[in-house]
């Protein structure tokens, strides 16, 4: 199962923001589940968590009760300094979902959780043959 994770936080509205989500459904990967949550407290970790309880049973009931093997998660803007957070709330929230399908169906699916960030920094050297190259990553890439 591919996920794929935003979330929109304006600081001066009055509502805290919304959490997008979307699931693959199928082994080919073209059905697709989709939910948003508002999130006003500034805690995502429970709305992830039930987003994914949710696709996982969603995909669980299309593909005769058997749970996705692996959940490939994309979560996309996320700060160098928000990773102590995502770590904490995010991806706790997603093992406390795989361990309530698991009560329920027996398995439960292993966690590939990937950050997607825009602000690229990295340099890479290349050497050989007594050639010197480097390039720098460019953004959208």
């Amino acid at each position: 199962m591919l996920v794929g994770v935003d979330v929109y936080k304006k600081r001066r509205q009055k509502f805290g923001g919304m959490l997008s989500f979307v699931a693959t459904m199928n082994q080919g990967y073209s059905r697709y589940w989709s939910t948003v949550k508002p999130e006003k407290d500034g805690e995502i970790g429970p709305k992830m968590q039930l987003s994914m309880k949710e696709a996982i049973e969603e995909y669980c009931k299309e593909n005769d009760n058997k749970v996705p093997e692996r959940v490939i998660v994309f979560r996309d803007g996320i700060s160098r300094f928000a990773l102590k957070d995502v770590k904490a709330n995010e991806i706790k929230g997603i093992r406390l979902a795989f361990e309530e399908i698991e009560k329920k169906y027996g398995s439960k699916p292993k966690l590939i959780f990937l950050l997607v960030n825009k602000k690229i920094d990295a340099k890479f050297f290349l050497e050989g043959q007594g050639i010197h190259f480097s390039f720098h990553l460019v953004k959208y890439t």
